[in-house]
């Protein structure tokens, strides 16, 4: 046992002292690797300072070269620039002797002139540093006579002028941008008073409200190009052959059949005014400028007229059934007349009319479509529920009396129902804005008369 002992003993303090010196060897690699380690980082910081101070050297002899360089360049640009001034000087010099010597030569030639007594014809220049005798041109040229002084026209108290219907065009577009003003604001526009004639200055607000329901008609909007169209109002009215006649020439110009002409075009064609030149220069010609006016007020964005629409508008007369008789002869290419029932030559129709409408037929035809009607029936109209209804009822007589997809104009006149919906329409008048104040003031010293009596 105790022999045992002491083995195990001797076992411990062996496997002691190799742990000890296995401790003893970590410390000296630890210490090694420490001292490596001092070295490498010393190493490196010297390797960094000496790169450092390579860089620092190449750094300063860039600089040095790019002073040196740029000292070159300067010294080239100061000497261009100095040489540039004395050229510039030189040729200040000899541009003043020039000068000079032209300046001696023309007053040789004026003393010469002026002591012989000569008249001088030829025009005498001094153009820059030449001398110059142009004979081309005399000093005693007669005078120019001056251009003609522009037309102005003159302002009428119950009159738009031209200003004033560009003035009330670009008002009502600003409000109505989309055409169709209320009646109210068409009031509120009046009675501003801003660039209108003398006589709507002294209008009152019933006045000028009794002279804008003259407008309406199915609703409270009114459609700008018929105030724009009235106010430009008096013009000569066309008759319904001459509607024709420029529609002819109009679809003449236009090859394309797209409705459209470009001003030049507009201007080549002969209307039935504006044409005339006047009597006198010195008179202004406001058929002409009216013309003019119309393709500018009612040209789109890229200057195109639509013809078609201006000479529907044309169609307005102070008679609307004569105005609508207008835009149907316009529409159908052949003359449209108001025809009372029972006046003409007529054949009965062969089918029974399915609202017992006795209707007759024309010997002669002038057919139109339901296309056609209905583009006449919806000129210048909001689409409300009222011109719906409108519609439908054409449509179905349209649908009752059509043969092959049309009807002959003057037996859709007769139609009672036909005839009493056309009736109704007002788009076609032309409101005399001078008339209507005329009435407004006749009716308003009666009125006094009456009060004083």
């Amino acid at each position: 046992q105790e022999k045992a002992r002491l083995e195990c003993s001797a076992a411990l303090l062996c496997e002691e002292k190799q742990k000890l010196q296995e401790k003893a060897r970590l410390e000296c690699s630890a210490a090694l690797l420490c001292e490596e380690k001092q070295k490498l980082q010393e190493k490196a910081r010297l390797e960094c300072s000496a790169a450092l101070l390579c860089e620092e050297k190449h750094f300063n002899l860039r600089l040095a070269l790019i002073k040196h360089r740029a000292l070159s360049s300067l010294k080239e640009l100061k000497d261009k620039a100095a040489a540039m001034y004395e050229l510039q000087n030189i040729w200040i010099g000899e541009r003043f002797n020039k000068e000079m010597e032209s300046i001696r030569v023309l007053c040789e030639i004026l003393r010469d002139l002026i002591e012989s007594e000569k008249i001088i014809l030829p025009q005498l220049l001094l153009q820059n540093d030449a001398f110059l005798i142009d004979k081309s041109h005399h000093i005693s040229e007669l005078p120019v006579s001056p251009p003609p002084e522009e037309t102005i026209e003159l302002n009428k108290p119950d009159q738009f002028t031209i200003h004033q219907i560009q003035s009330l065009h670009k008002n009502l577009r600003e409000i109505a941008p989309e055409g169709y003003i209320a009646s109210e604001l068409l009031i509120d526009l009046f009675c501003s008073g801003e660039n209108l004639p003398e006589v709507w200055l002294n209008m009152a607000y019933p006045q000028i409200e009794a002279i804008v329901s003259k407008h309406l008609f199915d609703s409270r909007y009114i459609n700008c190009a018929s105030v724009v169209f009235s106010a430009m109002y008096p013009f000569p009215l066309p008759t319904k052959e001459n509607l024709l006649a420029a529609l002819s020439q109009f679809r003449d110009i236009d090859s394309g059949g797209t409705r459209k002409v470009d001003m030049a075009s507009y201007a080549q064609t002969t209307l039935w005014f504006g044409n005339e030149m006047p009597l006198s220069p010195t008179e202004f010609h406001r058929e002409g400028n009216v013309k003019v006016l119309i393709f500018t007020l009612f040209c789109n964005e890229d200057f195109l007229l639509d013809y078609f629409y201006v000479l529907m508008l044309f169609c307005a007369d102070p008679s609307p059934i004569e105005g609508l008789m207008k835009a149907l002869t316009l529409i159908t290419g052949e003359v449209v007349t108001w025809e009372e029932a029972g006046t003409n030559e007529v054949i009965p129709l062969t089918s029974e009319s399915p609202t017992n409408a006795d209707v007759d037929v024309p010997l002669k035809r002038n057919n139109i479509t339901l296309d056609q009607l209905l583009e006449v029936v919806k000129f210048n109209r909001m689409y409300t529920k009222s011109l719906k209804d409108v519609v439908n009822e054409l449509t179905v007589v349209f649908e009752e009396i059509q043969e092959d997809g049309a009807v002959d104009i003057s037996v859709l006149l007769l139609h009672p129902t036909a005839r009493e919906i056309l009736q109704q329409i007002k788009t076609f008048e032309l409101i005399d804005y001078r008339n209507h104040i005329l009435t407004l003031a006749q009716q308003e010293n009666k009125l006094t008369d009456k009060v004083l009596i």
